[in-house]
């Protein structure tokens, strides 16, 4: 199973810098260089519709967003 620490090594490898990122595209970098097995593909119940390795990126984003090393795009 993925975990944090894994997540952030490889985004912080892999991810491009100055230049916005879409969360697809941050999902396939993880993708591409984990090895993600059948436990990270499970859905969590009752009711995501996201499957657990998707949450563990997720998660390590909005670490890295509180801690100010990224930025959210604007909207509108």
């Amino acid at each position: 199973m993925i975990r944090s620490q894994q997540v952030f090594v490889i985004l912080d490898k892999y991810m491009p810098r100055k230049r916005w990122v879409t969360c697809q595209e941050v999902y396939q970098i993880v993708e591409a260089h984990s090895a993600i097995d059948a436990s990270d593909r499970t859905i969590p119940p009752p009711l995501s519709k996201t499957p657990k390795w998707k949450i563990v990126v997720r998660d390590v984003l909005l670490q890295w967003l509180k801690e100010g090393r990224i930025r959210r795009r604007a909207r509108g």
